[in-house]
């Protein structure tokens, strides 16, 4: 897999064009492009993500309540 190809690489494939954009986006190390989705895909990527979001924080919250 190519050093810049990721998650949101493969989420792009899979999704019909009016769901993203993309864009080409100027920073430090010049220009990149980005992919921008829509606020329904970015609410349920969260959604998914929250029970080990949780779990993570019960972890973080026991860690320091022992030290």
């Amino acid at each position: 897999m190519d050093r810049n190809s990721g998650p949101s690489e493969r989420l792009l494939s899979g999704l019909p064009a009016a769901q993203f954009e993309v864009r080409a986006v100027r920073t430090r190390r010049g220009i990149t492009m980005v992919g921008l989705f829509s606020a329904s895909i970015t609410r349920a990527e969260r959604e998914a993500a929250a029970p080990y979001r949780e779990a993570m924080a019960a972890k973080r919250l026991a860690r320091m309540a022992r030290g």
